[in-house]
């Protein structure tokens, strides 16, 4: 059985190391007890000024976490969100490192789309509005509302905490991931990916989002599935009976 750590990457505003472990609380949940002991949350250069910086920081957090020999047989990694274009950038540049991955309502590897980021706008105005001052971060909890949970049923209590432990991401670094010239874009994925995400419908951020590109890219659009599925129950049942039996597989 492959018993590689399985590194998690949070997405924007969970990055910080009092508010990682809430993001990755149902996928832990979901684990193995084995699995358990071998996932390892990471957290990014807070405040880094550009995605190859917020990268860097990356690499070098995975290399403090994980032990040499298992870098050299080459890494799982559970990818939130962002997490999921910040491991295409790592795979990119250090082809090696990754052995497989799965994506959780997964940015791709080319980041926004124009659509998506129209989306966003209406969603979130406030956090936008904040954007032009140099930080960009939800504003409310309708604003959470409207991003994790369109749709659904509310949830005051999880809204209040995603909102209390969300933290500003700098602009410069965001602006990055938009459509224009000054967008960085990843190559598509070498290594195997399982992309899990919801309709356009449902989760604002697959708007006009795509995987393939890379060989080895299996996608699951699941219906329901919105941005906050992550923290719901739902969660570690996909866990166990999904992801961790794919993760494993070779």
């Amino acid at each position: 059985m492959n018993l590689r750590p399985i590194v998690f990457l949070p997405g924007a505003w969970g990055n910080r190391e009092d508010s990682v472990s809430f993001w990755a609380a149902r996928l832990r949940e979901g684990l193995s007890l084995r699995a358990q002991r071998s996932f390892i949350p990471i957290t990014y250069e807070e405040g880094a000024s550009s995605q190859k910086r917020v990268v860097r920081g990356l690499v070098e957090s995975i290399r403090r976490r994980v032990g040499p020999h298992e870098l050299r047989l080459g890494i799982n990694v559970i990818a939130y969100s962002w997490g999921a274009y910040l491991t295409c950038m790592v795979g990119m540049l250090h082809p090696t490192m990754i052995r497989r991955a799965v994506f959780v309502s997964g940015m791709p590897h080319t980041g926004f789309r124009l659509r998506a980021v129209a989306r966003f706008a209406r969603a979130a105005p406030m956090c936008l509005l904040g954007a032009l001052g140099g930080s960009f971060t939800l504003r409310s909890t309708d604003e959470v509302r409207r991003v994790f949970f369109p749709g659904t049923a509310r949830n005051v209590e999880i809204e209040g905490e995603i909102l209390a432990r969300a933290h500003s991401e700098r602009t410069r670094t965001m602006i990055e991931l938009l459509p224009g010239p000054q967008q960085v874009k990843a190559d598509p994925p070498l290594f195997p990916v399982l992309a899990i995400r919801g309709s356009p419908e449902d989760d604002l951020f697959s708007t006009g989002a795509t995987y393939t590109g890379g060989p080895n890219v299996e996608e699951q659009v699941i219906a329901g599935f919105v941005h906050g599925s992550i923290l719901t129950p739902a969660m570690a049942a996909l866990t166990k009976s999904v992801i961790e039996p794919w993760l494993v597989r070779d």
